[in-house]
């Protein structure tokens, strides 16, 4: 997110500094960290203070076969390889599917963290793109974050996985 003098203004004037996080806010409280150089805001939902940016992760996949990782820029995810944390702490607050061509049947998408599964989602005759945004997964510094297509019709057809990361206040 790009901040205009405007908004970042704004954000002053709404916010407070501090040098650590307060132990709760009420919704849509923002601080700045003086620590971090940064603004946060509380989400009552997640019940931390993430960054007001985000970072998108898109992993993709072009005629895989189930049970095969993603590509994360080209090369193909593994146990060891894919996205890797560089903050010391964020928090995925949400992930999408979008397939290029309809997909018949029944699909099963698996978020890897560090190898294991940490998220799933199985959708029957599933639209373009199927959403959910009630993630609340951290990751520290250093994890690998990879896409996986568990099981479905294959060879499954452009698909891509979309993962969105805010940075936590730690």
């Amino acid at each position: 997110m790009t901040r205009t003098p405007e908004r970042t203004n704004y954000l002053w004037r709404r916010s407070r500094s501090v040098s650590s996080n307060p132990t709760s806010g009420s919704p849509g409280s923002v601080i700045f960290r003086t620590d971090l150089g940064d603004f946060f805001q509380w989400d009552a939902t997640r019940s931390k203070w993430l960054s007001l940016s985000s970072t998108v992760v898109t992993f993709s996949s072009n005629g895989i076969a189930a049970g095969v990782y993603m590509d994360y820029h080209g090369l193909v995810c593994t146990a060891a390889f894919g996205y890797r944390v560089l903050r010391p702490n964020v928090t995925i607050v949400g992930w999408q599917v979008l397939q290029l061509t309809v997909a018949v049947g029944t699909n099963t998408w698996r978020i890897i963290k560090n190898g294991g599964a940490i998220a799933q989602l199985t959708i029957t005759n599933p639209a373009l793109s199927v959403e959910t945004s009630t993630t609340n997964l951290d990751m520290a510094n250093g994890n690998i974050l990879a896409g996986f297509y568990l099981s479905g019709p294959s060879p499954k057809p452009q698909t891509f996985l979309n993962v969105f990361l805010r940075e936590k206040a730690a």
